[in-house]
């Protein structure tokens, strides 16, 4: 039974004003906070994909380099363009997941 989880990376850190550049990049305790949520992901055994739905490339490539470090297959992964708003995002997301997943996990990274 396979299963993927859509990470939405997107956003636009509107609330924080100006705070940080990128919430889902910012560091907590040294890594970035999309990190503990992967890692999660991963020791729990129950996610099979990952669908990273990103805003632009510059996020992409610093994404791209943490889950490498981290250890995350590049074949059970596939990065694709957020939406305008978040709902967009998810629909996205939900149109790139592989056919054969029987569930999918949305997560908003932030």
């Amino acid at each position: 039974m396979p299963n993927a989880a859509i990470m939405l990376c997107a956003g636009r850190a509107k609330r924080m004003r100006g705070a940080v550049d990128d919430k889902v990049l910012a560091r907590l305790a040294g890594r970035p906070v999309l990190e503990y949520s992967v890692r999660a992901f991963l020791h729990s055994g129950v996610v099979d994909y990952f669908v990273f739905v990103v805003r632009d490339s510059e996020q992409f490539e610093k994404i791209s380099f943490m889950l490498l470090r981290i250890g995350v297959p590049a074949h059970k992964t596939v990065f694709i363009q957020g939406g305008a708003e978040r709902q967009d995002s998810v629909l996205n997301g939900l149109r790139n997941t592989p056919a054969e997943m029987e569930n999918v996990f949305i997560h908003d990274c932030a």
